[in-house]
């Protein structure tokens, strides 16, 4: 279908929704070197149309030339959207495309202290995917996005434990939540050695703590791996407290299969022949859930925005929000209930000046609600 025979109502939405965006220079670069590539002098045509008008949409002068002239395609500019990840526009030419991971995390990375650790995700899918980090069963409030890149700077003992992504995307079309998760990626701290210092003093003294044990958290049946390393002028053995009671000793403890009678406190105490030296402690938490467990509430991922728009255009206000369960939308007026207006996508055309005002949905899972607010169409 050429871009001209699009509704008339779909062909508005579409360039301005563009316009909103500031896209559509990038959007004559991509056509350069193609049929569709545009003069110097076309280009600023579309440009100058404010000049006449300032509500005029250069957006649309383009897409008019492209329709007219060089028979563009919906389909054509849809591969355009597709390649700025304009999504908005795109809801209205492309059909839903299900989740598929593309790249998944390392199933192990070590975080040296003081470093920076990162992991990485990637998956396809339309709309595009939305990125949710987890580390065991908490959700990592900073790390929700468009990209699969979690970066932690300075790593300190609390990055050690298990991560997972929870990546999900709504269907424009049927307005149901996909998500799926990546597999975990298991991540340990690594402490920096310091050199004890060198001096006439080294010698006939105690040992010197060079790597502690770890705090970290475990699931029921991990392997919980304790070391710690101490330098000394003569022999030294290592004795392991577990709650001020004598567990082992060596310079490794191990214990397979751990349950939750196996959190604790743990440190080690070094001992040679000049005394002894005590390690820092080590917290070792079990969770005996294994799966990441839901929010108590929906959780909003997409809040209506504020909008200026003229008579005669429409107003379109856009809520998103994921439970594990259905959901229920309920649009609002100055507070007052909208008739029929129960998805999460409010459209009206702007009649006269009583549209004018704040706009809510209201957003629940029984008694559990979310307030996202727009403001004045």
């Amino acid at each position: 279908m050429n871009l001209l025979e699009l509704p008339q109502d779909l062909f508005r939405m579409i360039y301005e929704s563009l316009d909103s965006y500031s896209k559509w220079r990038e959007l004559v670069s991509l056509a350069d070197d193609s049929e569709y590539a545009l003069s110097a002098l076309e280009v600023e045509q579309c440009a100058g149309v404010i000049h006449s008008d300032y509500s005029a949409s250069p957006t649309k002068r383009l897409l008019t030339i492209w329709g007219s002239r060089q028979n563009m395609a919906a389909e054509t500019l849809a591969g355009f959207l597709d390649a700025l990840k304009i999504e908005r526009p795109l809801r209205w030419l492309k059909l839903p495309e299900p989740l598929a991971i593309t790249v998944q995390p390392e199933s192990r990375l070590v975080a040296v202290e003081g470093c920076a650790l990162e992991l990485n995700c990637e998956a396809t899918g339309f709309p595009y995917p939305v990125y949710e980090w987890f580390k065991e069963q908490a959700r990592i409030e900073t790390a929700v996005s468009n990209i699969g890149r979690l970066v932690v700077g300075n790593a300190t003992s609390a990055v050690a434990g298990f991560y997972t992504c929870r990546i999900h995307h709504t269907n424009h079309v049927t307005g149901q939540t996909e998500f799926t998760f990546t597999g975990w990626c298991s991540v340990e701290f690594k402490a920096r050695k310091s050199e004890p210092p060198k001096s006439s003093g080294d010698y006939g003294s105690l040992p010197v703590i060079v790597e502690h044990p770890i705090s970290r958290t475990l699931r029921e049946k991990d392997t919980l791996v304790l070391s710690c390393e101490a330098r000394s002028s003569s022999a030294v053995t290592y004795h392991w407290v577990k709650n001020g009671c004598l567990l082992a000793t060596g310079q490794r403890v191990q214990i397979v299969r751990v349950n939750v009678n196996d959190a604790a406190d743990y440190y080690c105490i070094v001992k040679n022949e000049f005394g002894e030296v005590r390690s820092h402690s080590a917290s070792i938490s079990v969770n005996s859930e294994a799966f990441i467990q839901a929010p108590m509430k929906p959780q909003l991922l997409r809040e209506p925005v504020d909008l200026s728009v003229g008579i005669g255009g429409d107003a379109v206000f856009v809520v998103e929000a994921e439970y594990v369960s259905a959901l229920s939308y309920q649009w609002l007026h100055n507070g007052e209930s909208i008739p029929n207006a129960c998805v999460p996508e409010l459209r009206f055309p702007v009649e006269d000046s009583l549209c004018e005002g704040t706009y809510q949905c209201l957003v629940q899972r029984w008694a559990q609600l979310a307030y996202p607010e727009g403001n004045r169409p």
